[in-house]
């Protein structure tokens, strides 16, 4: 596994660069669903040596991975305790794409739980940083998943209020993927409606 072998090069070395952290992670989200024991080791070691060198985005990585395991696990209540140890820090620095990171992972984490209430109040969390800062991919995807939400909920006005307004972000930075998948989402909220017709003609665009 190269994942495996370049985390254990790393683990090698007396310290680590801000950017090996970053590489680091990167190598722990590919084995956290295969292999989550060996990512929360790798995890822990990075949290230590971020925490030691002051790397605050490090720290904070750390704690949003961890709880990402965590989630692969089923353990949602340990999983929301390290996304709120990285949401601590957050409070306390500039890092916006980090923290809507967290509300996000936290949002699909209250969902996995049936905590419709705290998902969409977290999911609403990170669209509001992602409409600050003009981040056309993730306003979509809070949306869309804001629909979702609202669906599960039976509220099917809501719901397909936030599908439009994904699918109209999809349209506007040509994401056909994003484009399918919202027009599959709306046909099955109008099939929950009644409304059969309608729900054919998203299925079929």
């Amino acid at each position: 596994n190269n994942a495996v072998k370049h985390l254990e090069q790393l683990k090698k070395k007396n310290t680590l660069s801000n950017t090996e952290i970053d590489s680091a992670f990167v190598s722990c989200n590919l084995i956290k669903s295969s292999n989550p024991d060996s990512a929360l080791m790798y995890l822990r070691w990075l949290l230590s040596e971020s925490e030691e060198s002051k790397f605050k985005q490090g720290t904070i990585g750390s704690y949003r991975l961890i709880g990402l395991t965590k989630r692969v696990q089923g353990e949602y209540d340990s999983a929301l305790f390290y996304f709120k140890s990285a949401e601590n820090i957050l409070r306390e620095n500039n890092f916006p794409m980090e923290q809507a990171e967290v509300y996000n992972a936290m949002a699909i984490t209250y969902e996995s739980k049936d905590d419709f209430s705290n998902s969409i109040k977290y999911q609403i969390k990170a669209l509001e940083i992602f409409e600050k800062n003009n981040i056309k991919s993730g306003m979509a995807d809070c949306y869309g998943n804001l629909g979702i939400l609202y669906l599960n909920q039976n509220l099917f006005d809501e719901s397909l209020k936030n599908q439009e307004k994904a699918l109209e972000i999809f349209k506007s930075v040509g994401n056909i993927d994003g484009q399918i998948n919202t027009n599959s989402n709306i046909a099955i909220v109008y099939a929950n409606k009644g409304d059969l017709k309608k729900s054919l003609d998203y299925f079929l665009m």
